[in-house]
């Protein structure tokens, strides 16, 4: 048996990964996700803020049955790969390796694709992860993020440029964009039409976007810098430590 072959993908179904996710939804517990989201801020660990981009995106996902988004162009040949229509995630998935999976969504610093295997492979790397304790260091950076958030104006590129000078913070422009994708999915970024999926459960592969070449994710798309940040969802996910 070749390594590729040991490594072959199974192909799963929705149902079946739609309860694998709810249960691992469970077992992730929201101070976790947060404590490694601040933790990796000094120790530049990206892999620790894979788990809150994918748990803030994904924690009001509802237990459902595969619905047929499209029954009236149902095809037989292509039938597993129809999306659904309460989650848009196809009728049945296979995962990239893992070797892709983990240069994608653990060395990126929380891209996340938002897909049911991405969402699963992600908790069940955060869920083998010790809790860390955040640093002061950490909670000054932190404290530094959300200052020049809260007093952002002009485009979301002059912001991310704002970021990475922050003293100490040393980090590159991806990982600092995912940064504040990450902080669309838990609701900090405010976004008035358009709650963040922590906030209301939503189709996280079809989302609304504000133009069709944005490649920013749902919902820091429609951020505005002159419209800040929510405190109240500050205080939620991180009010433990500020």
């Amino acid at each position: 048996m070749t390594s590729q072959d040991h490594h072959h993908s199974i192909r799963r179904s929705h149902d079946e990964l739609v309860q694998t996710l709810i249960g691992l939804l469970a077992q992730t517990s929201k101070d976790k996700v947060a404590r490694l989201f601040l933790a990796s801020l000094s120790s530049h660990r990206l892999d620790w803020r894979a788990g809150l981009a994918a748990y803030a995106s994904s924690c009001l996902f509802e237990d459902h049955s595969f619905v047929e988004r499209y029954p009236e162009r149902r095809c037989e040949e292509y039938a597993e790969y129809s999306p659904c229509a309460l989650c848009g995630n196809r009728r049945s998935e296979e995962a990239f390796e893992p070797e892709v999976m983990q240069n994608l969504y653990l060395e990126s610093g929380g891209f996340c694709r938002h897909d049911l295997s991405t969402l699963c492979y992600i908790l069940e790397y955060t869920l083998s992860l010790e809790s860390p304790q955040p640093t002061p260091r950490d909670i000054e950076l932190l404290r530094a993020i959300l200052e020049v958030l809260s007093s952002a104006d002009g485009k979301k590129r002059q912001v991310l440029t704002k970021l990475r000078k922050i003293p100490a913070f040393e980090v590159d422009a991806e990982p600092c964009e995912y940064l504040l994708e990450t902080l669309g999915y838990c609701g900090i970024l405010r976004t008035p039409q358009h709650p963040a999926p922590s906030v209301a459960f939503r189709d996280m592969i079809f989302p609304p976007r504000r133009s069709h070449n944005s490649d920013w994710a749902y919902p820091a798309d429609f951020w505005e810098p002159a419209n800040g940040i929510d405190p109240q969802r500050v205080a939620y996910w991180f009010g433990a430590y500020l």
